[in-house]
């Protein structure tokens, strides 16, 4: 995995995230949604955002071979 971030106060940038085989188990109980998810392969390329202007530019946003449960 190789992750860069440029960060000031609110913006940064994200290149070239990748992650792959990660098995997440959620229970939120306030909101009451039980979820099982299993990331395959998830890509993201971020070049921009800055949270202070609301302002988020996505270059890539890939999901493969993965499952989610609700």
């Amino acid at each position: 995995m190789f992750l860069i971030i440029q960060r000031t106060t609110t913006f940064f940038v994200v290149n070239n995230l990748k992650i792959n085989n990660v098995y997440i188990d959620n229970n939120s109980i306030p909101v009451g949604i039980v979820a099982d998810v299993l990331l395959g392969e998830l890509k993201l390329e971020l070049p921009k955002a800055d949270l202070t202007k609301n302002e988020v530019e996505m270059e890539l946003f890939s999901l493969k071979d993965d499952d989610i449960f609700l």
